[in-house]
């Protein structure tokens, strides 16, 4: 009886957080100019500037590591 409503539990959670990222990613999809402001991933603010990856995507250089 316990072990099955810990089973129900557990995938209650895993669905709420899988739910959760395909909520966002279509909703990004849906509105790409706002994907751009924000949520890089990177660390500090949320600029274009403190993203590499979306700095390039904006025509600036990125701010890559380089091979030495």
């Amino acid at each position: 009886m316990w072990d099955s409503i810990v089973v129900a539990g557990i995938v209650g959670i895993c669905a709420f957080f899988i739910g959760r990222k395909l909520y966002r990613q279509l909703k990004a999809a849906a509105n790409p100019a706002a994907s751009l402001e924000c949520g890089c991933g990177c660390s500090g603010g949320c600029s274009v500037s403190a993203c590499p990856d979306r700095k390039a995507a904006e025509g600036g250089k990125a701010n890559l590591p380089t091979a030495s």
